[in-house]
């Protein structure tokens, strides 16, 4: 087996430590490398939050129309219904402050809960009789 020797690089030849100088270059430098990308983060994240803000206002929407879309397919009176659920709000707002008693709440709770159905009921019985109107 042939060995093949080869020649020791000396110590001097490698630097063993920077000068100051250069270390504080080199510190500057990573500082400035940090805030550039912190200012990138925070621009990025405020973006995030803008498309968040912007896809629930698409929800928000969405949801609103597809409501009214179901309201006047049942044909549903849905301003009959956004008072109902308005004075629904309300009376649960009332009982929350302590103007109501919670037996006085009960009742016209159910009251409202009563009207409710009703306006949907006699929407779904029209369309039973349209639909019925339709197969003769």
């Amino acid at each position: 087996m042939l060995l093949h020797k080869t020649s020791a690089t000396p110590q001097s030849a490698y630097p063993l430590s920077r000068s100051g100088a250069a270390k504080a270059q080199s510190g500057e430098a990573f500082a400035n490398e940090l805030d550039n990308q912190s200012s990138v983060s925070q621009l990025s994240q405020s973006l995030r939050q803008k498309d968040l803000s912007t896809s629930n206002l698409n929800q928000s929407f969405l949801s609103q129309v597809q409501q009214t879309l179901m309201f006047n397919r049942l044909g549903v009176n849905e301003d009959k219904v956004k008072e109902i659920k308005a004075k629904m709000d309300e009376l649960l707002s009332r009982l929350e402050n302590g103007e109501i008693s919670k037996e006085d709440f009960d009742k016209q709770m159910e009251m409202l809960e009563s009207m409710m159905a009703k306006e949907l009921k006699s929407a779904d019985e029209t369309e039973k009789q349209s639909n019925k109107l339709e197969h003769y």
